[in-house]
């Protein structure tokens, strides 16, 4: 609905902005009353993106208590709970990441790859192959990384997902580049270039 969405744009204004992130105050504070026009999936969208927030600003105690919250109001929720989950353990992994915790960050994006491809959502799926290989190039875990991006891309090329694509593609050239494979890593990050 036009409500839900310009609720969600204002919050994307924090998540862009992340400097803004204390503008949007937190879930324990500021739990105001919605109209019921909006979907609870949407609501619970509100802590999901103070978490993105808090965590591009380095603050990872309120980003955790933000999906913390998530997760409380995901329980109560009654509609396009699971989906909602495997963002929910996809912010986790991210959180992760920022914090260089390879090994849980993988653990985090794995719950999430569960819960997408038991939902079916080939969106999330490519996203979390992607932040899965993504890691393991982190932990020099090269062939892992290899397999885990190229099914990221067949499923990004399946959706016509050219943003998602070039990521994975430019990750694919970053995997090329440290295993010595420069031709290919030319030709990776020049097909990223030409879709971003």
């Amino acid at each position: 609905s036009f409500v839900s969405d310009i609720v969600l744009e204002i919050f994307r204004i924090g998540t862009t902005r992340p400097k803004l992130a204390s503008l949007f105050g937190n879930s324990e504070d500021s739990n105001i009353d919605l109209p019921e026009s909006i979907p609870e999936r949407k609501w619970v969208s509100v802590p999901r993106r103070r978490a993105m927030m808090f965590r591009d600003n380095g603050n990872f105690e309120r980003a955790k208590s933000e999906l913390d919250e998530m997760k409380r109001r995901l329980e109560e929720a009654s509609d396009d709970v699971e989906r909602m989950l495997s963002f929910y353990h996809t912010h986790w992994g991210s959180l992760h990441t920022r914090r260089n915790e390879y090994e849980e960050a993988i653990e985090c994006y794995r719950d999430a790859l569960d819960i997408a491809q038991r939902v079916e959502d080939r969106h999330q799926i490519g996203n979390n192959l992607h932040n899965i290989g993504s890691m393991e190039i982190k932990l020099g875990r090269y062939s892992e990384a290899r397999r885990h991006l190229e099914r990221a891309l067949e499923i990004k090329d399946e959706l016509n997902d050219d943003g998602d694509k070039a990521a994975v593609l430019n990750k694919l050239g970053e995997l090329a580049l440290k295993i010595g494979e420069y031709d290919a890593a030319e030709e990776k990050c020049t097909r990223s270039l030409r879709m971003s």
